[in-house]
């Protein structure tokens, strides 16, 4: 069905622009329309430097979905959850006290800028660098919570994510994919101001996906 929509798309637009030639074109779906996918799956994340003071290695989902624009080279759109394995507290600075708190949650949203490095048959190697946002959030309560629609309970932290990594795909006889990647994970979340701990900022996130 997703071959078919992209395309009768991809059909419409030669219509818009190329009315007068549709005759003589002879119209062929791009291989890389193939490329066109939803992935989910599942990883550790591995806390690094200061960071492993205070979290350990923890189970993460992420769910991807791949646009290519080249036939080397593509965007993904990145989502990755995890609940982290907590060693100790941190101090969370409020506006108007400080106080000690754990982590319910990561959440990390980001694009992944590819390319391929590497085909042979059904294999290929992509190199990346992944640009976004991670988000903990805390069981500090949000002082100023009234129970209106769009506040949030609890307090968070947002950082700046940088994520370069590599994937390895291989493609099966079905068109299904199991991909083994590896990215690195840079958050400053200490440079948001609401720590009083610098608590750290890196890691490793090791992963296995499928697409369908």
């Amino acid at each position: 069905m997703k071959k078919v929509i992209l395309f009768f798309i991809y059909i419409g637009i030669l219509n818009a622009t190329n009315a007068q030639q549709d005759a003589k074109i002879d119209v062929k779906e791009p291989d890389f329309f193939e490329s066109i996918n939803f992935k989910i799956g599942a990883g550790v994340f591995i806390p690094n430097g200061n960071l492993k003071d205070y979290f350990g290695t923890s189970p993460l989902i992420e769910m991807s979905f791949g646009f290519p624009f080249s036939f080397k080279k593509s965007i993904d759109v990145v989502f990755q959850f995890g609940i982290p394995t907590q060693h100790k507290e941190f101090q969370f600075i409020r506006n108007i006290d400080t106080v000690s708190a754990k982590t319910n949650m990561m959440f990390n949203a980001f694009l992944k800028f590819k390319k391929q490095v590497f085909r042979r048959a059904n294999k290929d190697l992509k190199l990346y660098f992944g640009i976004g946002v991670s988000t903990i959030t805390t069981d500090a309560r949000n002082l100023f919570y009234s129970g209106q629609e769009g506040e949030n309970k609890y307090e968070f932290i947002s950082s700046i994510l940088i994520a370069p990594g590599f994937d390895y795909t291989f493609q099966f006889k079905n068109e299904d994919c199991i991909t083994f990647g590896i990215n690195y994970q840079y958050s400053p979340y200490k440079t948001e101001g609401a720590l009083q701990d610098n608590i750290g900022s890196s890691g490793f996130i090791p992963r296995i996906l499928f697409s369908f």
